[in-house]
């Protein structure tokens, strides 16, 4: 159905660092930047280059495989959600995750060595003032298998089926939102959660996998409590200019009456891949547990 190749990479800042409320949009940008000069020496238009290139696939790339909306990008980046600016003055560490779908964890080196190079350059505006430097510590897999560690590459990393994802069993379940959810709505209800799931999942299947159908979910349940908070996050691009993104972090706790082998899976691929829109900036992912285990 769906390759996916799951690594976690350790960036370790020097000196002084100023990381910004919201650090998927400012990661995303510094990644295009540095991959754009490592891959492109051409001086051809980007649609000119078009299939053969990463960076056009990640940062030009407009037209879906199937229907009209923008394709959802096969690499992405998931920093940590701080809700606040941070400030260090003697450096310190974030993990960041990294998703590569398809055929695209072939890319794997080239994701690791830009990363490395953007270390360099420092993130964000604060760069110019010699901050936000950091270097790629150490890469591992989804067992926690070494991959880079600073010098040294295993190629190419672990990567599963999404079919394989393990369901969660049980009745009452917890769920964290890691990094905000950019739906209209929230909480959402126990069917909408795994809908939800599923349109993202649909999305990948059919750009990157082998658009095999997706079974819908036989679900019924309630809420039993959620936590809520609002966060407006702001973004620049070359392309779309500044905007505002509205997005919700917090805790639902779900009770299900009743649910099937395939909403037990998708909660299981809402661990992986999250859900609703804006999965591009490390957007809508979340940790699901039992809730019994969440004490």
């Amino acid at each position: 159905m769906l390759r996916i190749s799951e690594t976690t990479m350790v960036l370790s800042f020097k000196g002084t660092v100023k990381l910004p409320y919201w650090l998927g949009s400012t990661l995303r940008g510094g990644l295009g930047h540095v991959l754009r000069e490592m891959v492109c020496d051409s001086g051809l238009d980007c649609n000119e280059c078009g299939e053969n290139c990463l960076y056009y696939h990640l940062y030009e790339r407009r037209e879906s495989k199937r229907g009209h909306a923008s394709p959802p990008k096969p690499v992405i980046l998931v920093p940590p959600f701080f809700g606040r600016e941070m400030f260090w003055r003697d450096g310190g560490e974030i993990t960041v995750r990294l998703l590569m779908l398809g055929d695209f964890i072939k890319y794997f080196p080239i994701i690791v060595l830009s990363i490395s190079e953007l270390g360099k350059k420092g993130l964000g505006s604060e760069r110019v003032y010699d901050i936000n430097r950091f270097v790629l510590k150490e890469v591992r897999g989804f067992s926690g298998e070494l991959l880079f560690n600073g010098s040294e590459m295993r190629i190419p990393p672990p990567s599963i089926d999404v079919r394989e994802v393990d369901p969660i069993e049980g009745d009452r379940f917890r769920v964290y939102f890691r990094t905000p959810y950019t739906g209209r709505t929230f909480p959402l209800g126990p069917r909408e959660f795994l809908s939800r799931t599923r349109n993202r999942l649909i999305r990948f299947v059919n750009e990157y996998g082998d658009s095999s159908y997706v079974e819908e979910p036989e679900a019924k349940g309630r809420i039993l409590r959620f936590e809520k908070h609002v966060h407006f996050l702001r973004r620049k691009s070359e392309r779309s200019g500044k905007m505002t993104l509205t997005g919700f972090t917090g805790i639902i706790d779900y009770e299900f009456s009743e649910i099937d082998e395939v909403g037990r899976w998708l909660l299981g691929v809402a661990n992986l891949l999250g859900l609703g829109p804006d999965s591009s900036f490390g957007l809508g992912f979340v940790k699901v547990t039992r809730l019994e285990d969440s004490h």
